[in-house]
C-alpha cells in the first residue's frame, strides 16, 4: 500500500512539475508602464501669487484594465513638488505606475492603463474620485475578479483535466471597453473635487504572441487642465 501511495504521489509530483516546463510557469513575466520623467510646462496658478511663491504637488493615479476586462485601481504615487514653468524631475530608476503579470497562452492579449495626473490640493478628494472610477468601471465591464487572485492563473486544477483559464477578450472588445472607462473617468472629473485632477490618458499595448515586444521608443502624454500643463515621457516594459 506504501508503496502503491509512493508512486501515485511521485506520478502527481511529475505530471505538476511536467506543467510547469509545458510552458506556464516559462511564460511569466511583468508587463509594466513606467515614468521616466515629468515637466511642468506651465505650472498652475496663471500668474498668480499662488504660482509665484508657491508650487504644484504632483501625484499619480489611475486604473488598470486585464486582458480578461477586470479593473483595479491603481496606488497613487507622488511625482514631487513643481515650483516654476519649465521645471522638472527625472525618475532613475523609473516610476512603475502599474505592473501586470502576463500568464497563459492564449493570444492576443490586450493590456489596458488610465493614467491619472493631479494637482493636490488642501480638501483632497483624488482618492475618493478614484473610488467611484473604478466603481462605474467595473459596473461597465460587469467585472467580478478578486484582486487577490492573479491574473490568468487556473482556477483550479484536477489532474487528467484541462485548466481553467479566464476568457480573453478580443481586442476590439478590450478597446472600447477601455474607451467606455476614459469616458467615465472624463464624467467623473466634472463633479467638485479640491484636487486640480487632469484630463485623464489611456496607454494601451496588444501583445500579439509570446515573443512580442513593446516598442522601446519613449511615449510623450500631454496633460492640461485650465491654466496648468504638464508633460510626462514614459514607455511600456516587458521583463
Amino acid at each position: 500500500m506504501q508503496t502503491y501511495a509512493r508512486a501515485t504521489l511521485a506520478a502527481v509530483v511529475l505530471a505538476l512539475f511536467g506543467l510547469a516546463q509545458s510552458g506556464l510557469d516559462a511564460q511569466t513575466k511583468r508587463l509594466m508602464f513606467e515614468v521616466r520623467q515629468v515637466k511642468a510646462v506651465d505650472e498652475c496658478g496663471n500668474g498668480r501669487p499662488e504660482e509665484i511663491f508657491g508650487s504644484d504637488e504632483i501625484s499619480f493615479g489611475g486604473v488598470s484594465i486585464d486582458p480578461a476586462g477586470n479593473v483595479h485601481k491603481l496606488r497613487t504615487m507622488n511625482a514631487g513638488s513643481f515650483k516654476r514653468d519649465g521645471s522638472q524631475r527625472t525618475f532613475n530608476p523609473a516610476k512603475q505606475l502599474v505592473i501586470f503579470n502576463v500568464r497563459g497562452n492564449k493570444y492576443p492579449q490586450t493590456y489596458q492603463a488610465l493614467l491619472v495626473l493631479v494637482e493636490r490640493d488642501p480638501g483632497g478628494g483624488f482618492g475618493k474620485y478614484l473610488d467611484r472610477l473604478v466603481k462605474e468601471a467595473r459596473e461597465l465591464t460587469d467585472s467580478s475578479a478578486d484582486p487577490n487572485v492573479p491574473m490568468l492563473l487556473p482556477a483550479r486544477y484536477t489532474p487528467g483535466a484541462a485548466l481553467q483559464i479566464p476568457e480573453i477578450l478580443s481586442t476590439i472588445a478590450a478597446e472600447k471597453i477601455g474607451k467606455a472607462v476614459l469616458g467615465a473617468a472624463k464624467k467623473e472629473i466634472n463633479q467638485r473635487w479640491a484636487d486640480d485632477i487632469f484630463d485623464p490618458v489611456l496607454q494601451t499595448v496588444t501583445l500579439r504572441d509570446a515573443q512580442f515586444e513593446p516598442p522601446k521608443t519613449m511615449t510623450t502624454l500631454a496633460y492640461k487642465k485650465h491654466n496648468c500643463s504638464y508633460r510626462v515621457i514614459g514607455r511600456w516594459h516587458l521583463d
